[in-house]
């Protein structure tokens, strides 16, 4: 890739190449069915690895078929595996670090332009698929930056920091897996939160400023099950083009047995819930990086909740007076 000031080289093995109706005279180069003189091309790609540039991470692609004339890549599974577990993870860098694991599976994008990524190695798509597929996010709170406060990128900032060009008109995803842990350094505990089965679509995915500026929101509509029990339906709107990250999300979430959230309240917030049930929460709230406001409504019945303590050194939670 020579359209940086460092020219970037790569390598693949166990790659395909398969050149169909090849062909040059008079008229060739301007047949506008053709692309550089091929009728089609088709490529292939098995077992592919490579160790990103900060050396946290491996990303693994199984099975990578693309086929030109028709725009369509379709990979069997694409994986970004962390090279230390979680613990260890932040260390590394010197400074605290969420560590990512991703396993997409049965992804498809279509309407792939080749000769755009060809040129300027800006990946554009029409419409991208994923069915079945799981990410995890591990925080150390017991790792802080020496120097500067640690700075929480939401997910449309997180896409702007891509050095690569991507615009994917929009992402269709079916049982979708999204777990977040967090290690709190004062009770040496974990606490997890999950959202499963996830199904919905993401629209206008890009970091290109060309995009952007002819449309500025990027935009969800999501169905999950909290804890894999609670129903959430989720809206949201990102503006890629705010300073401050500005975005707007509102849902409903309802039919959660209280008790399963006590995996994060207890060791984050030192709350327990001994019963309760939802029946309906619903949210509609604008938020930047620095605040969020809007408005909740929460209806509920048979709720009771302990306010616990833990003393150092005393492995069991005692209830506060």
């Amino acid at each position: 890739d020579q359209n940086t000031a460092v020219p970037f080289k790569n390598s693949l093995k166990h790659f395909n190449v398969t050149m169909d109706d090849w062909l040059i005279d008079s008229t060739s180069a301007t047949d506008t069915s053709r692309f550089y003189l091929l009728k089609d091309l088709s490529l292939q790609l098995n077992d592919y690895q490579l160790a990103t540039a900060d050396s946290l991470y491996y990303v693994q692609a199984n099975s990578m078929k693309f086929r030109a004339s028709t725009g369509v890549l379709d990979i069997k599974r694409l994986s970004l595996i962390p090279r230390y577990d979680e613990m260890e993870f932040g260390k590394k860098p010197g400074s605290r670090k969420d560590r990512f694991s991703l396993e997409l599976n049965n992804l498809d994008f279509k309407g792939i332009d080749l000769p755009l990524y060809v040129k300027r190695q800006e990946l554009m798509a029409r419409e991208m698929n994923i069915s079945h597929g799981r990410i995890a996010v591990f925080c150390n709170n017991e790792i802080q930056s020496p120097d500067k406060p640690v700075k929480t990128l939401f997910p449309h900032q997180l896409l702007q920091t891509i050095a690569a060009k991507i615009t994917i008109g929009k992402l269709n995803l079916s049982h979708f897996d999204v777990h977040y842990s967090e290690y709190n350094t004062e009770r040496k505990e974990k606490g997890k939160i999950s959202f499963e089965r996830t199904s919905g679509w993401i629209s206008n995915i890009t970091n290109v400023a060309l995009q952007k500026e002819k449309n500025p929101m990027m935009e969800a509509k999501l169905k999950t099950y909290l804890m894999g029990q609670g129903e959430l339906e989720t809206n949201f709107k990102f503006n890629l083009l705010a300073p401050d990250g500005a975005f707007s999300y509102s849902g409903t979430l309802h039919g959660l047995n209280g008790t399963v959230l006590n995996g994060i309240t207890k060791p984050l917030g030192m709350v327990h819930i001994k019963s309760g049930m939802v029946k309906k929460l619903q949210f509609d709230i604008a938020a930047n990086a620095r605040q969020a406001k809007g408005k909740m409504e929460f209806n509920y019945h048979d709720l009771a909740i302990a306010v616990l303590k833990k003393d150092a050194g005393d492995p069991w939670y005692s209830r506060q007076g």
